[in-house]
C-alpha cells in the first residue's frame, strides 16, 4: 500500500506547494543559474513553480490523465511535493505554455530558462512511455527526515505495478546518489548547460512485474 501520508493535490493547494517549492529549490544549482541574484531569485521562484504547479492540475484532470501532484503532509502542514507526468509512447512530454513561464522570470532569466528547456527536450528519451519526474521538492526545515524518500517510494511503488519506467534529471552528484538508492541509474552522459552547472539525466526500470499466467498478486523482479 501507498504512504497514507502522501496524497493528491487539488487547486486550494495550489500556493502552497509552489511556497514548499520555491524554499527548496532556492540553492539548487540550476535556479542559480537561472536566476542569479539572490533576491530575485526569491521574489521570482514562487510565481515560477506556482505556473508549473497550474499546469500539472490541469493534466490531472483530465479525462486521461496526463500529470499528477503528490503531496505530503506532517497532521495540516504541506511540507513536501512532487510533479509528475505521463509520457507518451510518442515520447512527447507535455509541456507549460512557455510564454507564462516566461512572465514569471523576467528577461534575463527567460533566456535562460529557454536554453534549460532546449536541453532538457534534446536529452529526453524518445518513444518510449514512462513517467517524469519534473520537480519534487521538500520544506527546507523538514529536509533530512525522508520526506522526499516516501515522496518518492509512493509514486514508484505505482509504476513497478503497472511496468512503467521512470525518468529524471538530477542537478548534482549527490542527489544523483540519493536517486541511485531507489534504482535510478545515470542515462548516458551528464550534459552542461552553457556556462552552467551539469545535469544528470537518470532512468529507472521498474524492479517488478505480475507473473505470466496468474491473476494473484505474484511479483518477481524485472531484469536487468
Amino acid at each position: 500500500m501507498g504512504d497514507r501520508t502522501v496524497t493528491q493535490a487539488t487547486v486550494e493547494d495550489s500556493h502552497s506547494v509552489a511556497a514548499v517549492l520555491a524554499a527548496a529549490f532556492d540553492l539548487d544549482r540550476t535556479m542559480q543559474w537561472m536566476l542569479r541574484d539572490p533576491g530575485e531569485r526569491r521574489r521570482r521562484l514562487q510565481p515560477f513553480f506556482l505556473a508549473h504547479v497550474a499546469h500539472i492540475l490541469h493534466l490531472q484532470r483530465q479525462e486521461q490523465p496526463q500529470g499528477e501532484l503528490q503531496l505530503h503532509r506532517d497532521d495540516a502542514a504541506l511540507i513536501g511535493a512532487a510533479l509528475w507526468l505521463n509520457v507518451a509512447a510518442s515520447g512527447e512530454v507535455p509541456r507549460p505554455d512557455i510564454g507564462l513561464i516566461e512572465e514569471t522570470l523576467g528577461p534575463d532569466a527567460s533566456a535562460r530558462y529557454r536554453k534549460l528547456d532546449q536541453q532538457l527536450h534534446w536529452h529526453h528519451p524518445p518513444d518510449v512511455r514512462h513517467v517524469y519526474l519534473r520537480y519534487i521538492g521538500v520544506a527546507p526545515a523538514r529536509q533530512g527526515h525522508g520526506i522526499g524518500s516516501r515522496l518518492l517510494e509512493a509514486k514508484l511503488e505505482q509504476c513497478d505495478d503497472t511496468g512503467t519506467p521512470v525518468y529524471l534529471e538530477a542537478t548534482d552528484k549527490g542527489s544523483c546518489q540519493w536517486y541511485e538508492q531507489q534504482e535510478f541509474r545515470l542515462r548516458g552522459d551528464r550534459f552542461p548547460l552553457p556556462a552552467g552547472p551539469f545535469v544528470y539525466p537518470m532512468w529507472r526500470q521498474p524492479q517488478r512485474q505480475r507473473q505470466p499466467g496468474n491473476e494473484n498478486t505474484i511479483w518477481s523482479r524485472w531484469p536487468t
